[in-house]
């Protein structure tokens, strides 16, 4: 499953060339939806495949099929709000990033994913810190705390 984490646009990838590099991957499993094309967990591993190899606009097709089966599943929406911002679509990162939190208002990862992509692909301090405050309030056990801490103070300070 995708870490679902943007910090910067990642580097291309220099892995892989093309998304029919994966076919020895990914062939099992297309194979599985030609029997059962609406296979939630087919469609959203799939998704996450391709966007483990930085294939976000591959990863997005499945992902946008999975979400047609199970539209309220918010790691897979958020995993593919994630996927936009990759692909230079803030803008669409944070609508499918408003669509989870209408499902699952204090989601940890679509919360810590909005401030990010607020701060770095709109250059939106405020909002990131909006974001990253209800964060801390809702999940005070998050696992990247500290993490959350520092991004906060930076957004604070205008950096």
């Amino acid at each position: 499953m995708p870490a679902s984490q943007p910090a910067t646009a990642p580097a291309q990838n220099q892995s892989l060339q093309s998304p029919a590099s994966l076919n020895p991957t990914v062939q099992p499993m297309l194979d599985a939806l030609k029997a059962d094309p609406r296979n939630f967990e087919t469609l959203a591993n799939l998704g996450n495949t391709y966007y483990d190899h930085q294939f976000y606009d591959e990863a997005i097709k499945y992902y946008e099929r999975a979400l047609e089966v199970r539209p309220d599943e918010v790691n897979v929406r958020t995993d593919m709000g994630t996927a936009y911002y990759y692909i230079g679509q803030p803008q669409r990162a944070i609508q499918e990033f408003q669509k989870s939190l209408a499902i699952s208002p204090t989601h940890g990862q679509t919360l810590f994913n909005m401030g990010i992509v607020k701060s770095e692909g709109l250059h939106d301090n405020a909002g990131a810190v909006a974001a990253w405050e209800k964060l801390l309030k809702t999940n005070p056990d998050y696992p990247q705390k500290e993490r959350v801490q520092q991004l906060l103070a930076q957004a604070r300070a205008g950096k």
